[in-house]
């Protein structure tokens, strides 16, 4: 490994390491109770899911985040960035060109890792038929 390499990596390590801990932070500040003088505005229920679905999806992304990091890691040094240099240097066409479908490609394989599974549903419709608001609002989007 060259010494820019492992700056490379120790930067993204660190990165990582950094919103790991601003999460953790996050999560720790989180109450099941509205402050003092909001209860009247955000309902105690409303507020405690909020807060719960704040905690999941906090969880899920330090999850997602590392699988994410790894594959970075793994294309890396595994040769993929060399192996798609070479790819798009193949096609013969100019250095901007080239460039272009380099980052091209790396934006659809990137895509690719977010696409969900088959059979993994795309969102759910929660009705609650004492609700104002409007219809759209009652759906709640996983992707």
């Amino acid at each position: 490994m060259t010494p820019l390499a492992a700056v490379v990596l120790i930067g993204l390590l660190a990165t990582q390491a950094v919103e790991w801990v601003a999460e953790v932070l996050n999560l720790r500040s989180l109450r099941r109770d509205p402050p003092p003088g909001f209860e009247d505005v955000y309902p105690p229920d409303r507020y405690a899911r909020s807060q719960d679905y704040t905690r999941a999806k906090t969880k899920f992304g330090f999850v997602s985040s590392a699988v994410g990091l790894g594959v970075l890691v793994g294309f890396w040094f595994l040769g993929g960035f060399g192996t798609l240099d070479i790819w798009c240097r193949g096609w013969g066409f100019g250095p901007v060109t080239t460039g272009t479908l380099f980052l091209g490609t790396l934006f659809f394989l990137k895509q690719l890792l977010g696409i969900p599974s088959p059979g993994t549903p795309r969102f759910a419709w929660r009705p609650n038929s004492a609700s104002t608001e409007p219809r759209s609002k009652h759906f709640c989007w996983i992707v």
